[in-house]
């Protein structure tokens, strides 16, 4: 979501280019302890030697000490990235490379110049910083600024501060994130002019490789654009951009068989290759400490941004999951889906992207989140913070609910209390009578008195609930005809009876009680066998039956419910027309008498689903929508006051002909049948969690 806001601003480290911002596990609300990675503030004639790490503290966060000093920084924008405190309670800093590819070139128009690699460039560093006894001066101190450095394009090999050097060979991985005994980090393929040092063809591991690469023999040397990558990190591990000053000189996965060597899955379903056969020779291995990436994300979309989800939200579904983001080449936030430890698959998360309904972002960099769940994302481009908010879409449960006593499809259902009654249907091999009752207290079914004798085997009765009667009308025999059979059930007394026959008897027809506690039967089967428009009301005062307005259209098999003054008919088919599932809604506004069609159609056209109204709003779970194959498992809720659909969790298995009841924050889909015909017919419970 996008709001703008007045936020206090403070500068503690000015004209430095600050990449990375974490706040220290000890900090309180009244005591906030932020660490700052930093460095020279010009992005293409970057100060040798001249990245940071800042402690700010103290009132209105005014103490600013600087602990680490004098850590690497290319001529361009490779720096000390963004830090983080892992579980072992050390600070972890990733940093970037001072080089292309590894290898410093004397190409005039070369953007990263001159200045070769540094022991702790191209790096993950980790500082026990909580120690005092150790020295956290990193300078060079025979060449502080970086002078020989840059004359010579060799650097010193010795490392002069208390560092953990983590993992090597990172080109510029510019965040991380630590789960389940895990370290990811995302890194920048090479994406410009690049140079690898050079290696003849007897080139053993330890040999050393420093030197620039000649303007002229630049071209030999450029390995050309390569992915962006994501690794899992182990300690010690070399992933592939070379640094000759600590003797590591094959790029990436060198050239084993001069083919496609080293494959790893990448986001476009594709495979990315991580042999150099344009720059090596056949037969060339990699660094024996090579470790190869987990996932490619494609060239040139600058992965930045990582984190580890973890919230509950969305029925726990993407907790564990990567979101990592994609500064160009879609400015995005992608969700790397983990199967276990390892990651398998990912989508592009749809509010991330204008092309799917969200928002358009411009160079999204970092990215954050909450215990609520939510997703701070910092655009650079547009100097700007996304606030995304997990939206609540449902849960399906998972412990076990006990299933009905046997397999039904199509009964009339309706709820009294914290029961849900399911009265007729069929089963695989006859239409029934009985009532089924499930108890959502005690978990747990039972059966009452069936139907009276005169009142037929019937399957789709409309059935709808006053109070704790049960009002039970017409429905399907066995021989497929309409039946005019009217009753009222006591639930209380367990008792029936008789009403006045329905006029037009239908099958299929939606149920519901308006607001004046009268009984609608909307549209349905008729006797001929086709879908109508009749609507017939009953009022319990009277005892009489009279016409209601009539559909706009045929319908039958649709799901239905009062909502607000207003009877919503979603769905169905028209067999008039073709036996095709519908996907429009009538809606019916009681005190008026008029039929009106919502503009906003149900997003899947089916029929014989489940309606239940929550919150206000109508869910339609499952339904059938082609005449054969698997029942719909989807879920869809829509909003009367804003005339919209959003789709939430779909359930584990399609249903159809189902008793659908809300009680508490679950929604049951009792019974029913997992396709079409009654080889599918199923005694099986399912229960969706509304709130995730």
């Amino acid at each position: 979501e996008n709001q703008d806001q007045l936020i206090e601003t403070f500068n503690p480290v000015p004209n430095r280019l600050l990449l990375g911002v974490t706040v220290d596990p000890l900090s309180t609300p009244d005591d906030v302890i932020l660490w700052l990675s930093h460095s020279d503030g010009s992005q293409d004639n970057g100060a040798a030697n001249s990245g940071k790490i800042t402690r700010v503290s103290g009132v209105n966060l005014g103490v600013v000490q600087d602990i680490v000093v004098g850590l690497p920084r290319a001529i361009a924008n490779h720096a000390p990235n963004q830090l983080h405190f892992g579980p072992d309670g050390r600070l972890y800093l990733a940093i970037g490379g001072n080089t292309g590819a590894g290898a410093a070139n004397t190409l005039t128009n070369s953007e990263f110049g001159v200045r070769p690699e540094q022991p702790l460039a191209a790096a993950l560093l980790a500082f026990d910083i909580r120690n005092p006894l150790l020295d956290f001066d990193c300078t060079p101190p025979n060449d502080p600024n970086g002078v020989n450095l840059d004359a010579t394009g060799i650097a010193e090999k010795e490392i002069f501060c208390d560092v953990d050097v983590v993992a090597t060979g990172l080109r510029n991985s510019y965040d991380f994130t630590f789960v389940d005994g895990k370290l990811y980090a995302t890194d920048n393929g090479l994406g410009v002019q690049g140079t690898i040092p050079e290696i003849g063809d007897n080139y053993q591991q330890g040999d050393t490789c420093e030197g620039r690469i000649l303007a002229e023999d630049s071209s030999a040397f450029n390995p050309g654009a390569r992915a962006d990558l994501l690794y899992a990190i182990e300690q010690g591990g070399y992933y592939g951009h070379p640094n000759p000053s600590r003797d590591e000189c094959v790029y990436i996965g060198g050239n084993p068989t001069n083919g496609n060597d080293w494959p790893i899955p990448q986001i476009d379903g594709a495979f990315a290759f991580l042999d150099s056969p344009n720059t090596y020779s056949p037969g060339r291995q990699p660094d024996t400490n090579w470790r190869l990436p987990e996932y490619s994300f494609g060239v040139s979309r600058s992965a930045n941004g990582i984190i580890a989800y973890e919230s509950d939200a969305f029925c726990g579904v993407m907790k564990k999951d990567l979101l990592v983001t994609f500064y160009s080449q879609g400015d995005q936030v992608a969700r790397m889906i983990r199967t276990g430890s390892i990651v398998t698959d990912y989508k592009i998360m749809t509010r991330s992207t204008g092309s799917t309904g969200g928002i358009s972002m411009t160079n999204p960099l970092c990215i954050t989140q909450d215990p609520l769940g939510r997703v701070f994302v910092g655009e650079f481009g547009n100097s700007r913070i996304d606030v995304f908010l997990p939206k609540a879409i449902g849960c399906w449960q998972s412990f076990p609910v006990p299933s009905s006593p046997f397999a039904v499809v199509d009964s009339g259902s309706t709820r009294v209390g914290n029961k849900a009654y399911l009265i007729g249907g069929q089963t695989s091999s006859s239409v029934v009578r009985s009532v089924l009752v499930f108890n959502a207290f005690t978990n747990s079914w039972s059966t009452r008195s069936s139907l009276p004798s005169y009142y037929p085997s019937v399957l789709s009765p409309a059935v709808a609930s006053i109070g704790s009667l049960i009002y039970i009308v017409s429905g399907e025999n066995s021989t497929g005809i309409p039946v005019p059979n009217a009753v009222v059930y006591d639930s209380e007394s367990d008792s029936y009876l008789s009403l006045p026959d329905i006029p037009s008897p239908r099958s299929r027809a939606v149920a519901a009680v308006s607001q004046n506690g009268e009984l609608y039967v909307i549209g349905g089967v008729d006797s001929s066998g086709s879908s109508s428009v009749i609507v017939e009301i009953f009022s319990p005062i009277t005892n009489l039956w009279r016409a209601g307005p009539s559909l706009l259209s045929p319908r039958d098999s649709a799901m239905g419910a009062f909502i607000g003054g207003s009877i919503y008919v979603a769905g169905g088919r028209n067999s008039v027309v073709d036996n095709d599932a519908l996907d429009s809604i009538a809606v019916l506004e009681v005190l008026q008498g008029q039929w009106s069609t919502a503009s906003a159609p149900m997003p899947t056209a089916r029929q014989s689903g489940g309606a239940v109204v929550v919150k206000g709003k109508l869910l339609v779970l499952g339904g059938q929508i082609g005449t054969t194959g698997p029942a719909s498992s989807e879920v869809e809720e829509y909003d009367p006051l804003t005339n919209t659909w959003i789709s939430l969790t779909p359930m584990p298995v399609g249903k159809r002909g189902a008793a659908w009841m809300q009680f508490g924050n679950g929604v049951f889909g009792l019974a029913g049948a997992n396709g079409a015909g009654l080889g599918a017919v199923s005694n099986q419970v399912q229960v969706f969690r509304y709130e995730s």
